[in-house]
């Protein structure tokens, strides 16, 4: 799939384009075959996003206009062709290097989708000092420009790029203009968004209204963020710079919390259900899949409901208690049962290789422009490492509670562009040993140290008598 839809066809070479008519005609003018081609291409669409480059079926629609056996043997009336193929493609194709070495419009079989982040990668490096003072963008850099202002503010510290407030106003207004229900990648970026910005209600617990809860859940949509890219990468078009004690309440009970962020959880619900109608649309939805969908969107409502009571100031139920007790089984069966064949049953003790772990690492940018030196030409990695574990103070029943819970980790590096890619496998053997490899420095100050001070009873428990 990858090399299938990086194969192009430059609209500059006759030869190539004869050969791109020829594929057109083969397939788009074969009834069987177009259907089959469209099983393919409308559902990767929707999922996915729009081509970026021209698409076998708009080079045949062009095509209906032209004798086919005279444009191939004619140079004048294949240049006329060509003419028109480029005059669409000039306005479609939005992701382009800064440095292009081959041709500047392309058609493929199978073309690579557009994303809107990507955009924003692609325009947030400098490509035009003798120079680059930037040579390589940032993962944060979309979130800033997604409307984040936590996102800008970091993405801003120590940036001595000249240029940087102009292209990020530029993108800015650009990620305004996107339509974020086109299609499900961009609706998961959309939920992203929405958790990243960090808005939350005058009534919000006090835990949510700091800088290092925005921290928090600026984190975890780059991670998530991480994981879409990953998910994404045969897909979805890649930037680059060139091609190529007494007293007090009672012992505490084990008590469940939502994190109360309403917009999120709302965001969810209605990713989950345009998913369902997709694929229901495209026929490729299974009786396990619906199952399994609906699920998951019962388990979203759950954890709405649970945040707008908190909000609220309502007490959970104890079977809403007791729902949140095993929340964590329930979504790792929803987990396996993706990963069963039918009437197949195994635990997560029998799952192997790179799957077993929540760590995943994807190439999401290329800098190798003409005026980034040699040495400093690299690939910019998104991953995710081993979950971290958060502590929060909260409010329930009228009494402070320290809880515990789980947090995406969210990891940035670079790499030579001589180097191999990395694949998950071998960025789950370099946290063996690097555990904390990535770890954006503005997380520092809200990461606990990793050789953390022994416990203490009379420090943690002591009423200070």
């Amino acid at each position: 799939m990858m090399w299938v839809q990086t194969a192009a066809f430059d609209t500059d070479k006759p030869s190539m384009m004869r050969r791109a008519a020829f594929l057109a005609k083969t397939i788009c003018g074969n009834a069987e075959l177009n259907a089959a081609f469209k099983t393919i291409f409308d559902p990767m669409t929707f999922i996915m996003g729009q081509p970026d480059n021209i698409t076998m079926m708009q080079v045949y629609e062009i095509l209906k206009r032209y004798d086919y056996v005279k444009l191939i043997g004619n140079d004048k009336e294949l240049q006329k062709f060509v003419a028109e193929v480029d005059v669409l493609a000039e306005k479609q194709t939005r992701l382009r290097p800064k440095f292009e070495n081959s041709g500047h419009n392309k058609v493929n079989l199978m073309p690579q989708r557009y994303q809107p982040d990507a955009e924003v990668l692609q325009e947030m490096y400098d490509w035009k000092s003798k120079e680059s003072q930037r040579f390589c963008p940032k993962g944060i850099d979309f979130f800033a420009a997604g409307g984040s202002p936590l996102a800008l503010q970091l993405d801003k510290e120590g940036e001595t790029w000249k240029e940087f407030d102009a292209n990020m106003s530029r993108m800015q207004k650009r990620m305004g203009e996107i339509d974020w229900k086109e299609n499900i990648a961009v609706r998961w970026q959309r939920v992203l968004l929405e958790l990243s910005k960090s808005r939350h209600p005058s009534n919000a617990p006090y835990f949510m209204t700091g800088t290092a809860w925005g921290k928090k859940d600026l984190n975890a949509a780059l991670a998530s963020y991480a994981e879409l890219k990953h998910d994404a990468i045969l897909y979805a078009k890649q930037p680059m710079s060139a091609e190529c004690g007494g007293g007090g309440p009672d012992d505490p009970i084990v008590r469940g919390y939502v994190e109360p962020n309403i917009e999120f959880w709302g965001a969810v619900i209605d990713l989950l259900k345009t998913t369902q109608d997709a694929f229901s649309v495209f026929g490729i939805m299974t009786d396990e899949m619906i199952a399994l969908t609906n699920d998951m969107a019962e388990e979203a409502q759950f954890l709405l409901n649970c945040s707008k009571k908190e909000l609220e100031g309502k007490q959970l139920s104890e079977q809403e208690y007791r729902q949140l007790e095993i929340v964590g089984a329930v979504f790792e069966n929803m987990t396996l049962s993706m990963m069963r064949n039918k009437d197949e049953y195994f635990e997560w003790e029998d799952i192997e290789g790179a799957d077993r772990k929540v760590a995943v690492v994807v190439d999401l940018y290329t800098a190798n422009g003409e005026n980034v030196p040699r040495e400093k030409r690299a690939v910019l990695y998104n991953a995710v490492g081993p979950a971290d574990v958060i502590y929060v103070v909260v409010e329930i029943g009228g009494y402070l509670y320290l809880t515990r819970g789980a947090v995406f980790s969210y990891r940035e590096f670079h790499d030579a562009c001589s180097a191999p890619r990395h694949t998950d496998e071998e960025w789950q053997k370099m946290l063996e040993t690097k555990p904390r490899l990535g770890v954006p420095k503005w997380m520092e100050s809200i990461i606990a140290p990793v050789k953390m001070p022994k416990d203490d009873d009379l420090i943690y428990y002591s009423t200070g008598c």
